[in-house]
């Protein structure tokens, strides 16, 4: 891809950025209808420009001709050592969307190489994500980057 950039989001990214939580959320809601909300977004534009202007998280895009066509949001956790845990710090990558028309084209590996050289600066243990059962090609794209199976969170629906 020529004429791209991989930068941190600015308040002018909110609407690409808003259309693509609604393209996450899409996929969401068709998994599981019982939890996700249909035409919904995990945040909404005040909540963005929160996060975009405290950096309570840090959101980068991918710039391909002046649009915003993909977007990471991530942010470091960091676990003190405990009685049976070590001291670890991680990059949780809480949100990783690209636009539809553009998937299969490298942009989500691009994103996901400048989020762990990110990693690396910040000194970071390992980076971790979540990411629903069902979601059959998000699974296999971060297999593909070289994830692994940290846990498993299992389920029994009462109602």
């Amino acid at each position: 891809m020529n004429n791209y950039e991989i930068r941190l989001a600015r308040i002018s990214d909110i609407p690409d950025i808003m259309d693509l939580l609604r393209e996450v959320l899409d996929v969401h809601h068709l998994i599981r209808p019982d939890i996700f909300k249909e035409n919904a977004t995990k945040y909404n534009e005040e909540e963005l420009i929160k996060i975009i202007n405290n950096h309570e998280m840090l959101i980068y895009v991918y710039v391909l001709k002046g649009i915003v066509v993909g977007h990471l949001f991530c942010k470091i956790i960091e676990q003190n050592e405990t009685n049976n845990q070590y001291k670890k710090k991680t990059l949780f990558i809480d949100d990783l969307c690209i636009k539809q028309a553009y998937r299969g084209s490298g942009i989500g590996k691009s994103l996901y190489d400048y989020c762990y050289q990110k990693a690396k600066d910040f000194n970071c243990d390992s980076i971790t994500l979540n990411v629903w059962n069902g979601n059959s090609s998000a699974i296999k794209f971060y297999e593909k980057i070289g994830f692994n199976v940290q846990k498993y969170v299992l389920e029994n629906n009462i109602k």
